[in-house]
């Protein structure tokens, strides 16, 4: 906790999730924020998809756009993630199973600190990607995953 306060610069304590799962909420609508759904996420986690637990991305995916906006946690080099879906794959020392594409809802849309509210770009991952981006995962062996470590098999590109 020490660490990670000093590091961000204020004080932060680091939590186990609890065994139930956080309320989770979005609009329908994400133009208007219309139209409210909730749920409840998984417990042992802190997000909201009760079939994966890590994200991963590749930068062709991401393209043009902020990579912050989507939250994912591991960014991969190449192209073609989505065809990893039902497949084994290892990075460092951690072996996943990919289990889903990811829908995108209207968080990516959201102003954060030096980002502006965008529209366009949901729009766009419903319109090309249909609402699809990313891949999630769960882990079937834990390790140290690090920056340049390669993923086996490799994506395309």
């Amino acid at each position: 906790d020490a660490v990670l306060s000093r590091w961000l610069g204020y004080d932060v304590e680091l939590r186990k999730a609890g065994e139930v799962g956080g309320t989770y909420e979005v609009p329908l609508d994400f133009e208007t924020d219309e139209n409210w759904v909730s749920w409840t996420g998984p417990g042992g986690a802190f997000h909201d998809s009760p079939r994966s637990r890590v994200s991963l991305v590749s930068t062709t995916t991401l393209g043009d756009w902020d990579e912050r906006r989507f939250r994912t946690n591991i960014i991969l080099d190449g192209a073609g993630e989505e065809e990893l879906v039902g497949s084994t794959v290892t990075l460092g020392q951690c072996t996943m199973s990919i289990v889903k594409q990811i829908d995108r809802c209207v968080l990516v849309t959201r102003p954060q600190p030096d980002l502006e509210r965008n529209l366009e770009i949901l729009k766009t991952i419903n319109r090309e990607r249909e609402t699809h981006l990313a891949i999630g995962a769960v882990p079937t062996v834990t390790g140290r995953v690090a920056v340049g470590d390669v993923l086996t098999p490799p994506l395309a590109g």
